[in-house]
């Protein structure tokens, strides 16, 4: 079953069918319970009305008047009846009286002792008619040091018992059914406003497929908070990604427009060893602009989940190749930071961070490099310093830009930090650039944040 509704209904059915059952049977259990007492208590009335009608003559013998205290035992068939049991010692335990409504019927009788005051309260069978009984034991001195024991046995035809609860029974299955229902009907409208939200957030997709919406907007309810906000930030992260593609492959195409330019010129134009070099540079720089820019539209799929880099071995290993590179300065490398701290990056990201960072430094370096990290509950803070000239203030913003360089006689194509920049903001981080307080040249700040 696909249908999260279906199965929340489907839930709901079983356990208000098994609550509404359970309550019917407490109830019918209670019905019979609250009869059956009524039964007994009428009963037990008619036992105290034979009492106030009974006598015993000298020998002992029950005497009953002509006219019963309940008109019904006197009519035959009726379905209440009498009887006075005589039941001492060596007494066979036979009806010594029995009321005219038992005329011509056959009462079993199954003597149960019992003492004076005693009551016995039963169901049983009159052929095929139930009843209930009930046998009241009395012992009745008629003359001086002279007693009977005697057990007064009243029954009563369960057919209005019968009657009374199969109504209720009829009743209780009407109104449980009817209650049932309602609860049923209010139980899915419910659960329609209650998933509201949910059908809210597909036709707000579709919206937002269409172009008619940036983001999932609206109130929705706490409990799907997480996943909208989460839903809003891939829809965001999509949107730079796909921006930043499509603005790599425009400015790759834009950037291709001058090397071949050149080539074209130079082949009409150049005799066949400076053309030869102009078609080595230019396809050089060509090369440069390709791969930056493959790199730039690559960002586009780093995704959330990236095992944990540690930043001293990256250092180090970025720290001897740069050594080799501009072993004519002998620089002088200081990495402070801490051996086991890691971050949550790329390694391949990382590598081309600090290696254009550190390339940067030893570049304007004279003798000396440093690379400090600092943590705190927020961010990472990675600084690279050199002692070299330093970067003015005005030129700060502008060196950041692809193609521009501080020092245009100095070899390169002003893309390391631009390509810095782009990676570092892709983490959700920046680039701050300023100047070194104790080694006096620049200093160049990477911003992470902690999930980094």
């Amino acid at each position: 079953m696909n249908s999260l509704k279906a199965r929340l209904v489907l839930a709901g059915v079983m356990i208000l069918a098994a609550f509404l059952g359970l309550t019917g049977l407490a109830l019918d259990q209670a019905f019979q319970a609250s009869a059956r007492e009524g039964v007994r208590a009428k009963l037990q009335a008619q036992v105290y009305g034979l009492l106030g009608a009974l006598e015993l003559d000298a020998g002992g013998r029950v005497q009953m008047p002509d006219q019963y205290p309940d008109q019904r035992l006197q009519q035959p068939g009726s379905g209440s009846y009498a009887q006075v049991i005589a039941a001492g010692p060596g007494q066979s335990a036979a009806p010594v009286w029995s009321s005219r409504s038992l005329l011509g019927r056959e009462l079993g009788y199954h003597h149960v002792p019992l003492d004076s005051g005693q009551i016995h309260f039963e169901r049983t069978a009159l052929g095929r008619d139930g009843l209930f009984e009930l046998r009241f034991g009395v012992v009745w001195e008629y003359a001086p040091a002279r007693s009977r024991e005697l057990v007064l046995r009243v029954l009563e035809s369960d057919a209005a018992y019968r009657g009374q609860l199969w109504q209720f029974r009829r009743s209780l299955v009407l109104w449980l059914g009817v209650a049932g229902a309602i609860l049923l009907l209010m139980q899915v409208l419910v659960l329609q406003w209650g998933l509201r939200p949910l059908r809210r957030i597909p036709a707000d997709l579709q919206r937002i497929h269409a172009g008619e919406a940036e983001a999932l907007g609206g109130h929705y309810p706490h409990e799907l908070r997480p996943l909208t906000e989460n839903l809003n930030e891939f829809i965001r992260a999509e949107r730079t990604r796909g921006q930043r593609y499509r603005d790599a492959m425009a400015d790759l195409a834009h950037s291709l427009k001058t090397p071949l330019a050149v080539i074209r010129g130079a082949v009409g134009q150049s005799r066949e060893a400076e053309l030869n070099q102009v078609i080595g540079e230019q396809t050089a720089r060509m090369q440069e602009i390709v791969d930056y820019q493959l790199q730039r539209a690559a960002l586009a799929g780093r995704g959330g989940l990236r095992k944990r880099v540690n930043l001293y071995t990256t250092l180090q290993r970025i720290r001897d190749s740069l050594s080799k590179v501009y072993a004519d300065k002998q620089l002088e490398f200081e990495l402070r930071v801490d051996p086991a701290q890691e971050l949550a990056i790329e390694a391949g990201d990382l590598m081309e961070l600090l290696g254009n960072l550190l390339d940067n430094a030893c570049k304007w370096a004279v003798a000396r490099v440093r690379v400090s990290a600092g943590i705190d509950a927020a961010e990472l803070r990675l600084s690279v310093e050199d002692d070299g000239p330093g970067i003015d203030a005005a030129d700060r913003d502008r060196i950041l830009q692809r193609g521009v360089r501080a020092d245009e006689a100095t070899p390169g194509h002003g893309i390391g930090l631009a390509m810095v920049r782009d990676i570092v903001q892709a983490y959700g981080g920046r680039l701050e650039i300023d100047a070194s307080a104790e080694l006096g040249g620049a200093r160049l700040v990477l911003v992470l944040p902690r999930t980094a």
